[in-house]
């Protein structure tokens, strides 16, 4: 099953959407998560008529802050539910060829400190409940793991970065390297 993560940056502007539309068809893909639509209930009528060959999910922004989708082929992939929560969305996923199932969650980390510590205990306590299904998690946590993963700014480790590291290790699960490149966008900018 191959899924993509993508935060990008607004959905609102049909040019966004349009290039949206070119990427689904110019990668295979079974599965895309997005982050960060800046889209409110109105705009998500709109983006789930432009997907139309694809089947998705949406939540809202809070103003045109956030906002989170999930998009499947429907001839690769069936959702038999999903879950809106106020930081990421959920699906059962069942991958029609494979015949692998799945829990997949997409979050939008908060940037505060203190909301993420929060966010960090609520995804530790739903994986206690699920016990020993297979869940994907994906997304924007708005930290990072490794300072390579960071460029420009000021590196240093952080407070959060140690939180985030813990938190990873405490729900026992593997950072997954994408397989083109390391960042889901891209500014253009050289160097």
């Amino acid at each position: 099953m191959r899924i993509v993560t993508w935060n990008v940056r607004g959905l609102v502007a049909s040019d966004k959407r349009g290039m949206l539309k070119r990427h689904l068809v110019k990668i295979a893909i079974d599965i895309v998560l997005i982050q960060e639509t800046k889209c409110i209930s109105e705009d998500i009528d709109k983006l789930i008529r432009f997907c139309k060959e694809w089947n998705g999910i949406f939540s809202p922004a809070f103003g045109r802050a956030g906002g989170l989708g999930i998009l499947w082929n429907p001839s690769l992939v069936n959702i038999t539910k999903s879950f809106e929560e106020k930081q990421g969305l959920s699906c059962q996923v069942q991958h029609r060829l494979s015949k692998l199932e799945l829990e997949l969650w997409n979050i939008y980390g908060p940037t505060n400190s203190q909301e993420k510590a929060k966010l960090w205990e609520e995804i530790r306590n739903c994986i206690a409940k699920n016990g020993n299904k297979k869940i994907i998690i994906g997304g924007d946590f708005n930290v990072i793991l490794e300072l390579a993963d960071k460029r420009g700014g000021i590196r240093k480790v952080t407070r959060d970065i140690l939180d985030f590291r813990n938190f990873i290790q405490k729900i026992e699960v593997v950072d997954c390297k994408p397989t083109d490149g390391w960042f889901t966008w891209n500014n253009r900018r050289q160097g």
